[in-house]
């Protein structure tokens, strides 16, 4: 046998038997959330949140009956509100984005008749704002989509009431209107959400016109001109938002669906908590919104009734935060307030959006008790264990992302688990750049670029991020640019075997001292 072979096999049997010949402990954390704040802001209810370039958030909502924008610093308080409206329809903004040269987009139902949309500044100050009504319809709600795409525009849905169809609008960067486009002619109801598609265009989730009666929805997917391309039914769920790693992700009731880019299940996972009223079929527990976590999980907001056949708007009503790990499975669950302690005469709490804000922790916004409300959370608590650390260090990349920005400066955004010695990053294979936290990659070309994030920890261990490949265009260039093929595909096992010795050797040569798992 050849002396590599002998040192591979001896490397594997060290690592499988590391146990009995050395006191390694596994770092494992235990994940249990905790509350690091809350806030009541004014009455009213907030939709959407967002984590801000400054660190902090911004809330739309509504509040006496106005369309709201609320924002926030870090820590939750309030540097800023504005209402738009005259109040005397109800009026209600569904959804906010920052936009790229600094200010809000806001879109929501706008006296029940039309799609309005406000563009502000960075202090909420209109700059133009536009009502756009659907032919032949008087009444149109849930506008709960809005996206700003690289030429600098904006995609938004919503659905007719009245002619129970699905409409899409694309306007540019002035809310000039580009094009319309109505799915259904009837057939469908509800658009619920739109994202940019994987490989061009966009994919509309929407409900099915017996959804009421089975719970099923339809996938749309269409191409920039807003032209179908395909069409599927099935039990996907309602809130619709991109995964990390390729594919989407969609939550409804109490379940949540993977698919693939062509509309195919790749899992789904039904929680508990779900009872549905006799007849209508209507579900007394929601899940409204998921994002991604920086571990590879996700964290769903929604909201159950504590009666499972009386659904009550101000009363008996928690909200539900759910945490599971990248196959969908449950890790934790926790309501506000504990369900063990709500009764019909709660006050209700309704969790409406969540995000994974860009230090490891999850913000979301809703209502409690008639207030907008935001609370942030901790995905782990911090257990201090014994063990030699031969661990890296876990890096995930928020900012940028895998697209086309129409800006010459980037917001780079990073997630680390532990404590650093050192933080770098490197922009299309050239040398580090030393930084502390989060920064902003300046002066950028108009070309495609790479983009990774390196750290050593407190014991010297070094680690990487997954390259983030993005592409810079002038403001008058399309998007389309595809990601680059990534050149370290072929170096894994070579990256395997290195690895293998580092732990053999880490086994070897080890020296104990107290971590914290973060």
């Amino acid at each position: 046998m050849s002396l590599h072979k002998r040192l591979i096999i001896f490397f594997i049997f060290a690592i499988i038997t590391s146990s009995s010949i050395s006191p390694i402990s596994l770092i494992k954390a235990v994940q249990t959330p905790s509350t690091l704040w809350s806030k009541e802001y004014v009455p009213g209810e907030g939709h959407c949140v967002i984590q801000t370039a400054d660190g902090g958030y911004a809330i739309a909502g509504v509040s006496d009956k106005k369309f709201l924008l609320l924002k926030t610093d870090s820590s939750g308080e309030v540097q800023w509100s504005r209402t738009y409206g005259d109040g005397i329809a109800y009026s209600c903004a569904y959804c906010v984005v920052q936009t790229s040269d600094g200010g809000y987009a806001l879109a929501g139902q706008n006296n029940g008749d039309a799609f309005n949309f406000i563009k502000t500044d960075s202090i909420g100050n209109v700059q133009w704002s536009k009502a756009y009504a659907k032919p032949n319809a008087s009444l149109i709600l849930w506008i709960q989509s809005l996206i700003q795409i690289s030429d600098g525009g904006y995609i938004i849905a919503g659905w007719s009431r009245d002619t129970f169809d699905d409409w899409v609008i694309k306007i540019n960067a002035n809310g000039n209107l580009e094009w319309n486009k109505t799915y259904g002619g009837g057939s469908y109801i509800g658009g619920i959400s739109i994202v940019e598609a994987d490989d061009g265009g966009y994919l509309l989730n929407t409900l099915h016109p017996t959804f009421e009666k089975t719970g099923l929805f339809m996938l749309i997917k269409i191409d920039l001109s807003g032209n179908v391309q395909w069409n599927k039914t099935g039990g996907f769920g309602g809130s619709l938002t991109k995964a990390k790693y390729g594919g989407y992700l969609m939550v409804g009731s109490s379940s949540l669906v993977k698919i693939d880019q062509h509309g195919n299940t790749v899992w789904s996972r039904l929680y508990p908590g779900e009872t549905r009223i006799p007849y209508y079929n209507f579900p007394t527990s929601v899940l409204s919104s998921i994002a991604q976590a920086y571990d590879g999980g996700y964290i769903i907001a929604g909201y159950v009734c504590v009666s499972p056949f009386i659904v009550m708007v101000n009363k008996g009503v928690v909200a539900r935060i759910i945490k599971t790990d990248a196959d969908g499975d449950v890790e934790w669950t926790i309501t506000y307030p504990p369900i063990s302690e709500a009764s019909m005469e709660t006050p209700s709490h309704i969790a409406y959006s969540i995000i994974a804000a860009n230090d490891g922790t999850c913000v979301f916004t809703g209502s409690k008790a008639g207030n907008v409300w935001l609370t942030k959370i901790t995905l782990t608590s911090v257990t201090s264990i014994e063990t030699s650390d031969i661990t890296p260090p876990t890096i995930a990349i928020l900012s940028p992302e895998n697209k086309t920005y129409a800006m010459n400066n980037v917001s780079l955004t990073f997630f680390i688990n532990e404590p650093t010695s050192w933080i770098g990053y490197s922009l299309d294979r050239q040398a580090n750049v030393t930084i502390t936290g989060n920064t902003t990659v300046t002066g950028l070309s108009e070309s495609a670029h790479s983009l990774t994030v390196y750290a050593n920890n407190t014991v010297g261990n070094m680690s990487a991020s997954e390259t983030v490949y993005f592409t810079v265009v002038s403001h008058n260039e399309p998007e389309q640019h595809e990601r680059p093929s990534s050149p370290t595909q072929y170096t894994h096992i070579i990256v395997g075997v290195v690895t293998g010795i580092g732990i053999a050797v880490g086994i070897i040569f080890y020296r104990r001292k107290k971590i914290k798992t973060w």
